[in-house]
């Protein structure tokens, strides 16, 4: 069993790179002329980016408080 600082060097670059090529996906969404899809767009962007964020900072966060309890 490995612990989160051992787990989340291997795959943060799997996740980074998921993570770009959805925002890159969905960002292209930002550039469309209706202003329905654009806003949607932009919104799902900005979702993913702070799921990306909160993958990062708090889930490792969270792991190792749960690790110190156990």
């Amino acid at each position: 069993k490995k612990s989160i600082t051992e787990v989340l060097p291997e795959i943060a670059p799997v996740i980074t790179l998921t993570t770009l090529s959805t925002l890159i996906g969905f960002g292209a969404l930002t550039f469309s002329r209706n202003q329905s899809v654009s806003s949607m767009g932009f919104v799902i962007t900005v979702g993913v980016f702070s799921c990306l964020v909160f993958t990062f900072i708090m889930v490792p966060s969270i792991l190792r408080i749960l690790e110190k309890r156990n």
